[in-house]
């Protein structure tokens, strides 16, 4: 994330190929001209935390197989890991319904929710109450939102 903030620009460009599926194309030189820097570079930041293993992006209409497979692949596993296994969740409801089951059975223990990308798809993050109240603050201040599930 550095080398994003020192010159965003040309770290945009070095990581074109993750915003393809975004369906942002970063071979037109004046690509900035059409994106506002802010809003790749939040694009980028969750694309790292993704890669990194801090957050998981599914499809709004994922399986619900799909969906606890995702949280198994997050670092943060170990606060719902214990819950997970005892959780019944219909396979005909969404994503909003089995991420407020979640929290419920969670309580204060930790917090399942999304990073807000305008997108048909969800970002899941797994959070301590507190990290959770932290960065929805700092992504409120800075015109963007984590969602929990509720």
């Amino acid at each position: 994330m550095k080398s994003a903030i020192d010159n965003p620009k040309r770290y945009l460009k070095q990581n074109a190929e993750r915003f393809d599926d975004r369906s942002i194309d970063f071979s037109d030189e004046d690509f900035t001209d059409e994106y506002e820097p802010e809003e790749l570079l939040f694009l980028a930041m969750v694309d790292e935390l993704d890669s990194h293993g801090y957050a998981f992006e599914v499809d709004w209409k994922c399986p619900v197989e799909d969906f606890v497979w995702s949280f198994e692949q997050m670092k943060s596993y170990a606060l719902i890991s214990d819950v997970i296994s005892h959780l019944e969740l219909n396979e005909d409801d969404n994503v909003e319904t089995w991420g407020k089951t979640f929290n419920v059975a969670l309580g204060d223990r930790a917090r399942l929710g999304y990073i807000d990308i305008d997108s048909d798809s969800y970002v899941l993050i797994i959070t301590t109450p507190e990290v959770f109240a932290k960065i929805g603050k700092i992504a409120e201040e800075n015109g963007h939102s984590i969602v929990a599930f509720r």
